[in-house]
């Protein structure tokens, strides 16, 4: 997407009402809340069946591009994104399968 106007994409998913939480003079999250209700419905499937998240109160950049990559109609390597999540979570230790969903469905 080149050089990102993370303020048009906070605009554009939450209409002007919600802003970037910054720590240390870097974007976090935006807050749940402030969605418009497609991008609530987009946040809900990204996190559900591409991203591995269950905290969704706060929506991080990456989430946000992902939504506003969607919504705008840019074409996305859905492919590329799981693997990014799977090479990000290796390391971690979990007590459940990562992407349960897509192993039962290949298999």
């Amino acid at each position: 997407m080149g050089n990102i106007d993370y303020e048009k994409v906070s605009n554009v998913l939450t209409q002007g009402l919600g802003t970037w939480k910054m720590v240390d003079s870097q974007r976090k999250w935006i807050r749940l809340k402030y969605l418009c209700f497609e991008v609530w419905v987009w946040m809900q499937f990204i996190c559900a069946r591409i991203l591995l998240v269950s905290r969704t109160i706060e929506v991080t950049p990456d989430r946000t591009l992902l939504i506003f990559a969607i919504m705008e109609g840019f074409t996305i390597d859905v492919g590329q994104e799981i693997q990014q999540e799977i090479l990000e979570n290796r390391n971690h230790k979990h007590t459940s399968l990562i992407f349960p969903n897509l192993i039962t469905q290949i298999y």
